[in-house]
């Protein structure tokens, strides 16, 4: 692949099963041959306008900054499009480890939340239990209030019976 000024390059694909964990990533070879008095040129006014390209993007980008002149425009743009990436991409992994510390919490929450409902659940039957056994209990003193009022109807009545039999002799 042929860039602007005679500079060359070629990307090196490692292919879809390449091990990314040793650090071993498809990149570009650019073999661009730049003089001391370019460099220090442009060095110079890359420093002298504040406006370079390491300050802009940060230290991966400290070796272009020399070149940044001499690249092509369709090279300066896929730069440009990279660190706009570059940084959409740490916002999107800085979310996404809010996120995950979210689901974290939240985990924690329904673990609490679940041995709550079982706590809850068991108070629940014992109470139950506990208002079954009044019920009954409340049951049974009915009866007994209906029996004794039986027992002391018919005491009154034998009273009233013995009374009458007194009281006529």
């Amino acid at each position: 692949m042929s860039m602007s000024n005679g500079s060359s390059g070629s990307f090196i694909d490692h292919g879809p099963k390449a091990d990314y964990r040793d650090g071993s990533r498809p990149q570009w070879i650019v073999d661009k041959t730049v003089s001391k008095r370019d460099f220090n040129a442009e060095g110079a006014r890359d420093h002298s306008s504040g406006n370079s390209l390491r300050s802009s993007t940060g230290s991966e980008m400290s070796d272009v900054s020399p070149m940044r002149g001499k690249l092509s425009v369709d090279v300066e743009g896929v730069v440009s499009a990279l660190c706009r990436e570059r940084k959409k991409t740490k916002r999107l992994l800085r979310d996404k480890r809010r996120l995950e510390g979210e689901v974290i919490g939240l985990k924690r929450e329904n673990t609490s939340l679940l041995e709550c409902n079982r706590l809850l659940a068991e108070h629940n039957s014992s109470l139950a239990a506990s208002v079954t056994t009044l019920v009954m209990k409340h049951d049974q003193t009915q009866f007994a209030v209906t029996s004794l009022a039986s027992q002391t109807q018919e005491i009154g009545v034998t009273v009233k019976m013995l009374y009458e039999k007194t009281a006529v002799k």
